[in-house]
Parts: structure tokens; sequence; C-alpha cells
């Protein structure tokens, strides 16, 4: 009796839980071949993101020295502008006051010249 007993418990188990049991296992299986499938999309995601800020750093980058490149350029090139200005300025001033200074020399020697004559 006891094995006729088994034997109808396998069958009534076979019948009605094992196709549901089955089903439950196929359902977590897949459940979780989708979430490591989803886990390795959103990985490569961040891998692409993660190269893309990298490459978008390299530019930042590139384009900071390329701006004090034309900073330093820039102030180079205003400063022999200012020099050259200054020089000119100086140039400008000597040459006056070497103007003023003949012009004032003529005058005195004109005025002595009178006073000698006289």
């Amino acid at each position: 009796m006891d094995i006729l007993t088994f034997l109808l418990l396998c069958f009534a188990l076979a019948k009605f839980a094992w196709k549901p049991l089955l089903k439950a296992l196929e359902s977590r299986e897949n459940d979780i071949q989708a979430s490591i499938e989803d886990a390795e999309k959103a990985k490569s995601e961040l891998e692409n993101l993660n190269q893309e800020a990298e490459k978008i750093i390299a530019e930042a980058r590139s384009d900071a020295q390329e701006i004090r490149s034309e900073a330093k350029t820039s102030a180079e090139k205003i400063k022999a502008e200012i020099r050259s200005q200054a020089e000119d300025d100086v140039k400008k001033i000597k040459d006056e006051a070497n103007n003023q200074i003949q012009v004032e020399k003529d005058k005195a020697i004109s005025e002595i010249r009178q006073e000698v004559v006289l």
C-alpha cells in the first residue's frame, strides 16, 4: 500500500505540480538572464560614457592649451607694440628737445653777436 500511495503521489505531483514548477523555474531563469543582459548593456553604456567623457576632457585640455598659447602670443605682440611705441615716443621727445636746444643755441649765438657788434 505504501508503494501504491507513493506512486500515486508521484503521479499526482508529475501531473499537476511538475509543469507549474518547471514553468516557474524557467520564468525565473529568463528573469535572471534578462537582468544579466540589462547589467551588461548598462556596463557597456557606462564604458561608452566614460570614453566620451575622457574625449571631452582631452578636448577641453587641448582647447585650454591653445587658448593659453594664443594669449601668450597676443601678450608678446602687445608688449612689442608698446615697446615700439615707447621707443618712437622717446625718439620724438629727444628730437624735439634737440631741436629746441638748437633753436635756443642759435638764438643765444645771435644775441651774443648782436651785443658784440653793438
